[in-house]
């Protein structure tokens, strides 16, 4: 009879365990005034996606990681964002801006037109790279004396430089009509989500290392201008091509080459990048005009651990931006970001990535104030 009780109680037991658990489940599905609920990740969970309700968050643990969360929204309403991570600045860090991270215009000379499968940083080949935003020039084996930008933001995802190089500080070439160089443009883009991307003019691969890659750029008249494959004829000007008040117009008489070939990382359309430009020259200088379309314009690496949200399709409808940031204590470079935005019915991703160092695996300088690194979403109250 005793034997028979215990089982009777076991029983009991096991059946109010499963109550008790299925009270806690329905309790946090439906009880939305809950405030963020920390889901801690450890390294062996990275790289996983898992579905969730709101409130969530990704709290990070380690360093190289990339985590998800899948949500779905039922109706339109707002959310609240709280992140914490790593980034930098010219005027925060600027030791830790490199200009690999910012989305540019690259420009390749061979002035000797040689073509060969190397690239003579101690002769005649330059390598100029033009930051968007910053004002910074550099690149490989140049010279800046002389060397102009003028840049342009006529809209939210266009802009376009305008630069101007003398021809002494170039060297090698005596320019005359008939004289030919080798050469490229290429655009560089740091949007996060596709990581960095390259497309060129002429380069079917990345040509930094290899001048056989390039095309050619033709001194020609003012008169004469065709468009040939691997050829830009460019077009002499007596006008300072950049004076608005004294030739507004002189650019549009002359062809534009487009942009063509992905050297790097994925291009998914037009919007995403795409570009053309133009070039003119006088005895003194060689002129050259860039218009680029890019919908995410990205400089001064934004940020190192960030997070960023996805719709069904992949289109990030809001990211962790350094202008956005304000200091999180400890180093500068620890950022944070409280923000409430609008969101459509319909199902997303929460993600938050981190690069090789400062976290809370390992710091490398003094952490933020909070214990909590990562992100967190909730309904806006």
């Amino acid at each position: 009879m005793v034997v028979k009780y215990k089982k009777v109680i076991a029983l009991g037991s096991i059946v109010l365990f499963l109550l008790i658990l299925t009270g806690v489940a329905f309790f946090f599905h439906n009880n939305k005034k809950l405030t963020y609920l920390t889901i801690s990740t450890s390294p062996i969970l990275k790289n996983t996606t898992l579905k969730y309700i709101l409130p969530i968050s990704i709290k990070d643990t380690c360093n190289f990681s990339e985590q998800t969360r899948d949500f779905t929204i039922q109706k339109d309403t707002s959310i609240t964002i709280f992140a914490i991570g790593e980034g930098a600045s010219s005027a925060t860090s600027p030791y830790l801006l490199k200009s690999y991270n910012s989305d540019a215009v690259e420009v390749f000379f061979d002035l000797k037109n040689q073509k060969k499968q190397s690239f003579d940083l101690n002769a005649d080949d330059r390598l100029y790279r033009f930051l968007w935003k910053l004002s910074i020039i550099d690149g490989r084996y140049i010279d800046t004396n002389g060397v102009k930008i003028i840049e342009e933001n006529p809209t939210k995802e266009t802009y376009t430089m305008k630069i101007i190089f003398p021809w002494k500080t170039l060297g090698y070439v005596n320019p005359k009509k008939g004289t030919k160089i080798g050469f490229d443009v290429a655009l560089v883009d740091c949007n996060s989500k596709n990581g960095k991307s390259l497309i060129s003019w002429h380069s079917k691969k990345e040509s930094w290392n290899n001048t056989s890659y390039f095309g050619s750029l033709v001194l020609k008249d003012s008169k004469k201008i065709k468009i040939i494959d691997s050829v830009v004829s460019c077009a002499y000007t007596s006008k300072n091509p950049f004076n608005q008040k004294i030739s507004p117009n002189i650019w549009s008489k002359y062809p534009s080459y487009k942009f063509k070939y992905v050297n790097l990382g994925t291009v998914k359309d037009t919007s995403d990048l795409s570009g053309n430009f133009k070039t003119l020259w006088d005895k003194q200088n060689l002129y050259l005009l860039v218009n680029v379309r890019d919908d995410v314009k990205e400089y001064e690496n934004t940020m190192f651990d960030y997070g960023w949200i996805e719709d069904s399709k992949g289109k990030i409808i809001w990211q962790m931006i350094m202008p956005q940031t304000t200091h999180a204590g400890g180093a500068l470079k620890n950022r944070q970001v409280n923000t409430t935005i609008k969101i459509k019915k319909g199902k997303y991703v929460l993600k938050y990535k981190t690069d090789e160092s400062h976290s809370p695996a390992q710091w490398d300088d003094a952490p933020p104030i909070s214990s909590f690194y990562g992100i967190k979403i909730k309904y806006a109250q």
